[in-house]
């Protein structure tokens, strides 16, 4: 057979393709290792990947597999000595074969004619299939393990090396990803002549050479250095065994200890597996790497990064991107080592400019000379033709495309930046404002501080936002949250600042703003943002005074910055945003004018007592008093006190009575939280983690009525949780808290998605636990005091939406030996939830036969009402990564079950009972469970991340 791909017969192409990959394999020879290791890379990079285990292959699970395979992509194979053994393996390669598709085979042991001729133990188990299954069935298997075997692929010796696992799985990977058209770096929405760009500089890159070589790639900006380096970075990912990419070099140098964080950036990247421990900075690397530096500017850059530092090993490349060739010369960088990428042809340009334009590749007959005309201005640039289709996008008669095209030809001359203003022109003033504070103040900042402030200004910011996307002026990180500019669109939205003049709007440089606040008779009232962030122990003061005349100052970020006799009271009313790290001073005037503050932000800061009470009230008259002190912040959204040391009790928040977001990480000293937090009807998110003198909560948390997220990890002093939480929540985590005794009574938490108590090893009682009608994510591994009694709690109760457990067992006699008893709630009576892993923890005795102490051998006995259903065991490898660091409690072995196998059957007839015990005399000291859904491994909408916390919840 030729090719890789063919068409799809009707059995399969009119199905929908659900799936990126599927991997068959027989479990007896891969184990958990191969497969394993190869079904963990796939889903690292995004695949979604069926993991097939052969022993889960009984005849009422067959036709589902065959399923699964009609709905993937790429089919990977495991060719193994003793594949052919199993006729559901035969069944399944003749079913991928069938469906005509992508087949990237793996050949562990054996020699691909052994699998294509059927020759060797292929041959032995084909005589037997031969007697007992028809004649048709073993010719059609034959047909496809010829067709299988003949397609390119990997081969491993049958024990796999750590040479093996680094070098070939990830090429492995590759083709799979190659095959699905995926990358690991969004390179564009439409890269059109990316491959004659990339074929030029793998040229240059020379990879046979086993020397080290930096190439450059200069141009202006605009021309698509960075995307060329993506691109380069993808196609290079399995040929190296570390790699870096840092990027947007020149702005980020400018930040006050941006080179050091992109230091730490790059030596974190390179060195996790290949230089020593404690060697980072000054070690050398053994192994090849791949380095590119982004939009580079200064030789210093290259200098503070990279230096004489570190010795990079055989094979390595370095990449760096600049505007500037003298940078590149500067830097030792040989001219013959730098691509001048150079601008598309009009071909490619008019292709890329109607992608935006028309949303196709070729313009509308009517526009067909207008579209060559504005591509002409452009010269090629695939910035300008991404900004200004999209412009072009909006406008619809001939008539306006004439006129917007006689502007474009009068300033084809001037430089990007004056160009790609005209799609700024045509903003409208909310748009415009928006704008100009994501170039200036917010890209690579959560948009979600900066939606409060905006909304509060009455700049509608949602449909602002919208606009800006569909204009290609900016783009939103989906994975963070974050807002993006192209490094051109930024300098022209700060070029609109700057060429404001004695108006100048918005501020970000220390000399600037200390001229501005000098002339604010002259200069005040046009500002609205400032933004310093300086480094902390910074000796730069300014003048408190001279706020009191920037009356319309929306935002004022003023990071580590020393004011010279500032009480908040010089501040204007029209504020929005303070954020004030570092503040020296340890508490805010009650009266200050802040009633139209959005966003207050005072981490690591000198406060102790946030509000500074002019007088004290009558100890009689508690109410009284927070009546008085109501309403003083109406208008404050997100209040962040993080890393406040001195902070030894929450605020009085009956003053904030809107307020949203409310952190209080890392208050190594906070003991208490006021009652008046039951104020804050609209708080849906709370935070305290790391507050390790933390020892207990108010009772009136059970009147946030809002609250969605409660965050308590690592607060190792917390006690008790207050008897009733609102039934609003919908994540609590109280992961670590290890002095914690008594849980609230969880049966009103109705909405309760995830509950995380890993850890928590002193809980005496689960109070409701089984009314959790929403739970999905339940975290309970380490509650050391979880006990037999708790199957109580879900006695005739059904988890519909429960995808997660993670458990630890209970130690009891049972049969007259000692076992770890793990008691199961049910998901529903069809749709049971699948082992996924066991870790156990204690000492391993070496077996006969063993020449080391590595693994233990492990029984599993699954019941129903008390009766025996099933007996497993598996084998149980040492898992550092999970080691309890207690000599005297052992060290972790792991078994990854992987849902797939032959206890399905029995979890699905809704055994409510696993009990481990070991097979090999080794001795345990605890024993963790996890379960996960079975579409945990088929479906990647119901996939849930551990936790349920967003990973940022200090600042945007």
């Amino acid at each position: 057979m030729s090719g890789d791909e063919g068409p799809l017969p009707s059995s399969c192409s009119s199905t929908y393709l659900e799936f990126d990959a599927f991997l068959s394999f027989k479990q007896e020879d891969t184990g958990d290792l191969l497969a394993g290791l190869l079904y963990e890379a796939l889903v690292d990079r995004g695949v979604l990947t069926v993991f097939d285990e052969e022993d889960a292959k009984k005849e009422e699970n067959i036709n589902r597999l065959l399923t699964c395979i009609e709905v993937s992509k790429v089919f990977v194979p495991i060719f193994s000595i003793n594949y052919a053994q199993s006729r559901w393996c035969l069944q399944e390669i003749a079913k991928m074969v069938e469906c005509r598709r992508c087949i990237v085979p793996v050949f562990l042991g054996v020699d691909p004619s052994e699998v294509r001729y059927q020759t060797g133990t292929y041959g032995s188990y084909f005589a037997h299939h031969e007697v007992y299954e028809s004649e048709e069935e073993v010719e059609k298997w034959r047909q496809a393990l010829n067709e299988a075997g003949s397609y390119p692929g990997f081969h491993f010796s049958k024990e796999i090396d750590s040479r093996q696992e680094k070098k070939v799985i990830p090429l492995v990977v590759k083709k799979v990803l190659k095959k699905l058209k995926k990358t690991f770096s969004n390179v564009a929405e439409h890269p059109i002549g990316i491959e004659s760009r990339v074929e030029d500089v793998m040229q240059l890159l020379n990879l046979g050479d086993e020397g080290l070589l930096v190439v450059g790639i200069q141009g202006i900006g605009g021309i698509g250095k960075t995307t060329i380096a993506k691109a380069i970075s993808n196609e290079l990912y399995d040929r190296f065994e570390a790699r870096s990419f840092i990027f947007d070099i020149r702005e980020k140098s400018r930040l006050p200890g941006g080179l050091a964080a992109m230091q730490r950036k790059l030596h974190e990247d390179i060195s996790k597996d290949s230089i020593s421990a404690g060697t980072a900075e000054t070690g050398t690397l053994t192994e090849r790497v791949l380095v590119i530096l982004d939009d580079v500017d200064h030789t210093d850059q290259i200098h503070s990064l990279m230096g004489e530092k570190v010795q990079f090993g055989p094979g390595s490349r370095i990449i760096i991107t600049t505007r500037y060739e003298e940078v590149l010369v500067m830097s030792g960088v040989h001219e013959d080592q730098i691509y001048k990428p150079k601008v598309l042809d009009s071909a490619q340009s008019l292709q890329l400019f109607c992608y935006y334009a028309f949303v196709s590749d070729q313009p509308p007959q009517e526009f067909a000379e207008l579209s060559g005309k504005v591509v002409e201005v452009t010269g090629g640039l695939p910035l300008e033709l991404e900004v200004f289709g999209a412009l072009f996008y909006d406008i619809k008669s001939k008539e306006e495309w004439e006129e917007m095209l006689k502007k474009l030809q009068e300033v084809r001359h001037e430089e990007n930046v004056h160009k790609l203003r005209m799609s700024y022109e045509r903003l409208d003033e909310n748009e415009k404002c928006i704008f100009l504070d994501i170039a200036c103040f917010f890209i690579g900042r959560g948009k979600e501080y900066a939606m409060h402030m905006w909304e509060d200004c009455g700049l509608f910011p949602h449909s602002a936002i919208e606009v800006l996307i569909h204009k290609s002026l900016v783009r939103i990180d989906d994975q963070k949250d974050e807002f993006a500019m192209h490094d051109q669109i930024r300098d022209m939205g700060r070029e609109v600042v700057l060429s404001e003049g004695i108006c100048q709007s918005r501020f970000w440089d220390v000399d600037r703003v200390s001229k501005a606040l000098q002339n604010h008779d002259e200069t005040g009232q046009h500002i609205e943002g400032i933004v310093l962030n300086l480094e902390e122990g910074s000796s730069t003061y300014l003048s408190a005074k001279a706020f009191e005349a920037l009356s319309n100052l929306r935002m004022l970020r003023a990071n580590f910055v020393n004011f010279e006799d500032c009480d908040f009271h010089q501040l204007p009313e029209k504020l929005k945003w303070l954020e004030w790290r570092g503040c020296p001073l340890e508490s805010l005037p009650l009266n200050c004018k802040f009633k139209k503050l959005s966003v207050l932000i005072l981490s690591q800061s000198n406060i102790s007592q946030l509000w500074k009470e002019q007088s004290g009230p009558p100890q009689t008259e508690p109410d009284i008093y927070l009546n008085q002190k109501k309403g003083v912040f109406n208008g404050l959204k997100v209040l962040d006190l993080s890393s406040c040391s001195y902070l030894s009790s929450s605020p009085g928040l009956a003053s904030v009575p809107n307020l949203q977001k409310l952190i209080l990480d890392y208050c190594s000293n906070l003991t208490e939280v006021d009652e008046s937090i039951g104020c804050l009807k609209n708080l849906t998110f709370l935070s305290m983690r790391m507050c390790e003198n933390l020892n207990k909560l108010p009772k009136s948390m059970h009147h946030l009525v809002s609250l969605k997220i409660l965050n308590l990890r690592y607060c190792s002093k917390l006690f008790a949780l207050p008897e009733q939480f609102p039934s609003s929540l919908v994540t609590l985590d109280a992961k670590d808290c290890t002095a914690l005794k008594i849980t609230p009574n969880f049966s009103n938490l109705t909405n309760l998605e995830t509950l995380n108590l890993q850890g928590c090893k002193n809980i005496i009682g689960f109070r409701g636990l089984g009314d959790l009608k929403s739970i999905k994510c339940l975290l309970m591994d380490g509650c050391e005091g979880f006990s037999c009694g708790f199957l109580e709690s879900f006695k005739g109760k059904r988890f519909k939406h429960l995808e997660l457990l993670s458990t630890t067992a209970s130690l009891t006699f049972f049969e007259s030996t000692e076992h770890f008893i793990f008691l199961l709630p049910c998901r529903s009576n069809n749709d049971p939830l699948l082992v996924d892993s066991v870790h156990c923890h204690g000492h391993a005795v070496r077996r006969e036969g063993q020449q080391s102490c590595n693994s233990i051998l492990i029984s599993m006995k699954f019941h129903d009402d008390n009766e025996l259903v099933f007996v497993t065991k598996k084998e149980a490898y040492r898992d550092t990564n999970n080691d309890l660091g207690d000599q005297h409690r052992g060290y972790c072995y792991s078994v990854n079950v992987n849902g797939f196998d032959e206890t399905v059957p029995y979890v699905a007839a809704q055994c409510d009972m696993i009990s481990v015990s070991t097979s090999d005399g080794s001795l345990l000291t605890r024993v963790d469970i996890k379960l996960r859904h079975r579409d945990y491994w088929t479906k990647a909408e119901s996939h849930v991340q551990e936790g349920g916390i967003p990973s940022e919840t200090s600042s945007p």
